[in-house]
């Protein structure tokens, strides 16, 4: 049930995200940031439902290739840098339960933390999700992502003069929930 592993993960965006509130102001592009993951450890798999995969050597590297546009400070690199590699410790696990005949529910955990610097400020990247199947053709779906990483400043802001305006940065976690409704049917 013990696994040697080795993993690659790469997660970028493919659109352009904007500043807030003003939306012509990119502050992300494909790339820009990207974070590549490279690891090798175990893996250990009990069942189907359930893994852990334990890596005491992993590579984390930021990137932010379009440095024109895009303030790479943002996302905790030197602002004559385009990239940051760091070395660590990763675990990520996933389970699968079924919590009814017509709910199921998934949930992915990523944790990394830096050896280097400030080892106590672990990145989570934790994502849920509930799938409720309604009828044979409708599904419900609930979806959670919460991300936290030390690096990445979150702006925020206040009302002044009846206008938005930053007013400094925070570390803070970031959430996203999604509810969506599907329908499928099989020819």
């Amino acid at each position: 049930k013990w696994y040697y592993t080795g993993l690659l993960n790469l997660k970028s965006q493919l659109f352009s995200g904007y500043d807030y509130p003003n939306d012509s102001i990119p502050v992300s592009a494909f790339m820009s940031p990207g974070n590549i993951v490279s690891s090798l450890g175990m893996d250990y798999k009990p069942n189907k439902n359930f893994n852990i995969m334990i890596s005491p050597f992993s590579v984390k590297t930021t990137v932010v290739y379009d440095t024109i546009n895009i303030d790479q400070t943002k996302y905790g690199l030197d602002g004559d840098k385009r990239y940051r590699g760091e070395i660590g410790g990763y675990v990520t696990t996933k389970w699968k339960v079924d919590l009814h005949k017509s709910i199921v529910m998934t949930q992915k955990l990523e944790l990394f933390s830096n050896y280097l610097y400030q080892p106590e400020n672990i990145d989570i990247n934790w994502e849920m999700s509930l799938v409720f199947r309604a009828t044979k053709y409708i599904t419900t779906t609930i979806t959670t992502h919460l991300i936290y990483d030390h690096d990445i400043d979150i702006p925020v802001y206040k009302m002044e003069d009846g206008e938005v305006v930053q007013d400094g940065v925070t570390k803070a976690a970031q959430f996203k929930e999604l509810l969506s409704i599907g329908f499928s049917y099989k020819f």
